[in-house]
């Protein structure tokens, strides 16, 4: 007896949707029929996604080919599954990662918020983004009004892509004087706007005083002295045809073990974070810019500043990609963000500064091997779209709008913010 689903259909542990899902399978492959429940209204299949091996179906998603009636009926619940390490829970309070509070003692979330996040959660599973499979997705949301929080799928490192680049220009910023030079603003403009990975280079070269491999380590140290300890950089960013200079001499590179899974995604061994990290340290911008306090000021308190990070976060609203969290959220609204893309991995972490209250949500989805746009991109424009009208309710946007990515160099930079980031004279960011 063999089954087939008629799409895409959850694999579950147990004979019943309560039972949480272990992984999909779709149309074109048949999987042999192990048991049945009394009811037959569930069947057990041969899975090899499972460590167990097996899993339960619905029997109204799948057709037959063989005799239903030589399958073995089972009234176990459990299944006979060996004893299983307790998952965690996939929509969980996010704790502050720079102070020991407890989870436990944080305050409540209200009911809105609440709702908001298992609306998020069944919109990721609804696209096959699922906890424990080969597609999997992760978000952070911080309203920064009410300092109200929430992590979906917590605690999973992800290839740092051109998200690195935030804590990047951080460690920039905590290492300048004052003010960049006008060449240095040029080389941030394109890392931050257009993503060259050259540019990033050239700022760990700046940081690591000529080796850029010097300046990955400053990179992770700033992070590390912030408390986010799941995310590092070991080395430069992959160029076409990058220039170091005379033959530098690598050193050797040790992959940190952090708080994160570095398994379940296979994640890049020189370049890791979580969504969690992405998300407290655009918290900690946004205090900093607002009023000078916060966790980046209590860190670095002689090289810091509140115009420093109202530059940064300048940098970030410029950078105007009309795709990912933007696209979720009217065009009239700014938002500070970094987007970044692998084979395998997209992601997008920002700051919208909406008018119904600022607040930070940071995303990042992947597939095993390789993740298609169209099934990427809609889906974050989307979540941010859920979220936008979540906190506006009354300025509610009825469709996300995704456009096309424009070319970006340093002509099409607006030389009016090269010049502010100069000067370091900007207004505040409320």
């Amino acid at each position: 007896m063999y089954a087939e689903a008629l799409d895409w259909l959850y694999v579950r542990y147990g004979p019943d949707r309560s039972y949480p899902s272990i992984g999909l399978i779709e149309r074109g492959r048949e999987y042999p029929v192990l048991r049945r429940n009394p009811e037959s209204s569930w069947l057990e299949i041969a899975y090899s996604g499972f460590a167990g091996g097996r899993g339960w179906v619905f029997r109204d998603g799948v057709t037959l080919r063989g005799r239903l009636e030589d399958v073995p009926i089972t009234a176990e619940a459990n299944a006979g599954y060996p004893a299983l390490t307790a998952t965690p829970p996939a929509v969980v309070t996010s704790a502050p990662v720079w102070t020991v509070t407890p989870a436990s003692s944080l305050p409540g979330v209200s009911e809105r918020l609440d709702a908001m996040s298992n609306t998020l959660y069944q919109y990721l599973l609804d696209n096959r983004f699922i906890p424990h499979t080969q597609m999997v997705g992760s978000l952070f949301f911080m309203d920064l009004e009410t300092g109200d929080r929430y992590s979906i799928h917590p605690g999973v490192a992800y290839s740092g892509m051109s998200l690195i680049k935030l804590p990047i220009l951080v460690a920039v910023y905590r290492k300048i004087a004052i003010v960049p030079s006008f060449e240095q603003a040029q080389t941030i403009a394109l890392m931050i706007i257009c993503s060259e990975n050259e540019a990033a280079n050239a700022l760990l070269r700046f940081l690591g005083d000529g080796d850029a491999y010097r300046g990955a380590v400053y990179v992770t140290e700033t992070m590390t002295m912030l408390g986010l300890r799941d995310t590092f950089l070991l080395a430069p960013l992959d160029t076409p045809f990058t220039d170091f200079g005379p033959e530098p001499t690598v050193p050797p590179l040790s992959i940190p073990r952090t708080t994160a899974d570095q398994t379940a995604t296979r994640p890049d061994p020189f370049n890791q974070t979580t969504p969690d990290d992405l998300g407290w340290l655009l918290s900690a911008m946004y205090r900093c810019a607002l009023d000078g306090t916060g966790a980046l000021m209590r860190a670095f308190p002689d090289a810091m500043s509140m115009q420093k990070c109202r530059a940064m976060l300048a940098a970030l609203r410029a950078n105007d990609i009309p795709a990912l969290l933007r696209a979720g959220v009217p065009g009239g609204v700014d938002v500070a963000h970094k987007h970044g893309w692998v084979d395998e991995v997209h992601g997008d972490a920002g700051i919208v500064f909406s008018p119904g209250g600022d607040y930070v949500l940071v995303v990042a989805l992947r597939n095993r091997t390789w993740l298609n746009y169209e099934d990427s991109f809609p889906v974050i424009a989307e979540l941010s779209r859920l979220v936008y009208n979540t906190l506006n309710p009354a300025d509610a946007l009825a469709e996300t709008h995704t456009e096309p990515v424009p070319l970006c160099d340093l002509g099409t930079i607006d030389p009016a913010l090269l010049a502010d980031l100069v000067t370091g004279a900007f207004p505040p960011i409320r």
